[in-house]
């Protein structure tokens, strides 16, 4: 009987499962060809080690890039974490909103698979950044502009926080589009606005969650956010008042409410009663809310939940429930949606040339002037001022 020896060649062992990514080579290591080249991840006997390894550098190599050693630089991975754990922090001291920290986080993993998880963070140059740019031909002046802002937010962070070395040079191509291209884009889109028509016609077809909030956008120029987020101690129907900080941007606002809105919010607000203490057809009570803070919400769905709700992703029910309305009435068309109401009122109402009341009802602020907000004295001149303003939306919408 013969015996082995250190040269008689080891039978190739077979792939642990049927979808292992290497193939067994003939030097005794796990193996894979990649871009032409083969590429080793560790001695048979141990391929869970191996295949670690190459799920570890596969971003790199399948990209054409040296894998990044542990060299103990911080990797793009950390430096996106580092990142998102800092705005995390800032949505619950109210500094940015969860929306604002949804789009960082879809940025971050648009940079990690782009410039792989491993690679050192100080090691991008204008080359990248290049790269990452024509990964958004295609995109909308407007979304490329405040994606390449965003991305550049996350690299002077990593500097700021300490964590890289070095400003990092993006070169001259990784830049925002122009103000004319973006004028330009604006300009060829459809219009984003509702004719008076169209606005009844929703409002006759809706039902009575979804008509309160078609009228809170007409009326007061609510967002999708904005009614999710709305309470009752937003509402003061006996005077027809809404006063209401914006969720995006916490500055202050004030509306009139019209008698059709007010009406209404006080028949969603009396479901809502009924909902929550009435109970069911044989006495049990229905269910409260999902989240305990919520029990002031205006508007919850059949789950009992807020409509916009922000996690990982984002799920906007009131944006999926007036789409559905708009189809039902043969409204749907590109580039219109529920925020077109917003829009809508503040076309309609700039026709009566009182920007100030204008921007005070929809929150906005001009950080380069001296804010009109900061004058408001909350009196009833004030509210003759936006009530002639939301009066003659009124009257546009329902008048002859």
């Amino acid at each position: 009987m013969k015996n082995h020896t250190k040269n008689t060649p080891r039978m190739k062992p077979s792939k642990p499962y049927p979808d292992f990514p290497l193939f067994a080579h003939a030097t005794g290591r796990w193996a894979k060809k990649v871009r032409g080249q083969l590429k080793y991840f560790g001695p048979w006997e141990d391929w869970q080690r191996a295949l670690n390894k190459w799920l570890e550098r596969r971003d790199d190599l399948m990209a054409g890039r040296l894998p990044q050693e542990d060299t103990g630089k911080v990797t793009v991975r950390d430096l996106v974490n580092a990142f998102l754990t800092s705005k995390l922090a800032a949505t619950k001291t109210g500094d940015i909103s969860r929306r604002t920290f949804q789009d960082y986080y879809q940025t971050g993993a648009r940079v990690i698979a782009a410039f792989g998880k491993t690679r050192a963070a100080d090691n991008l140059g204008p080359a990248d950044f290049q790269m990452l740019a024509n990964r958004m031909q295609g995109w909308a002046p407007v979304t490329r502009a405040n994606e390449i802002q965003r991305t550049r937010t996350l690299f002077k962070y990593g500097y700021e926080a300490t964590l890289i070395d070095k400003p990092i040079i993006f070169g001259p191509d990784f830049r925002k589009p122009s103000a004319k291209v973006i004028r330009a884009a604006k300009a060829d889109k459809p219009t984003r606005l509702f004719n008076r028509q169209e606005i009844r016609t929703l409002l006759n077809r809706a039902p009575l969650l979804l008509r309160a909030m078609i009228l809170l956008g007409i009326n007061a120029g609510l967002g999708n956010t904005d009614v999710s987020e709305l309470n009752r101690e937003h509402l003061d129907l006996r005077r027809g008042i809404l006063e209401y900080p914006r969720p995006k941007t916490a500055i202050e606002r004030r509306a009139t409410l019209w008698p059709e809105t007010v009406k209404a919010l006080k028949a969603v607000l009396a479901r809502g009663q009924e909902i929550i203490t009435v109970g069911a057809s044989k006495g049990r009570p229905r269910h409260r809310p999902k989240d305990p803070k919520d029990e002031a919400a205006v508007f919850l769905t059949h789950q009992q939940r807020r409509f916009v709700r922000h996690n990982e992703t984002i799920r906007d029910s009131v944006a999926m429930a007036f789409g559905k309305l708009l189809r039902a009435v043969g409204l749907k068309r590109e580039g219109i949606g529920f925020y077109s109401l917003r829009h809508t009122f503040e076309s309609v109402a700039g026709e009566t040339r009182d920007q100030a009341a204008v921007d005070r009802i929809m929150g906005h602020h001009d950080p380069h002037v001296r804010g009109h907000c900061l004058h408001w004295a909350k009196n009833a001149e004030e509210d003759t001022r936006l009530r002639r303003v939301t009066n003659h939306v009124h009257q546009w919408l329902f008048g002859k």
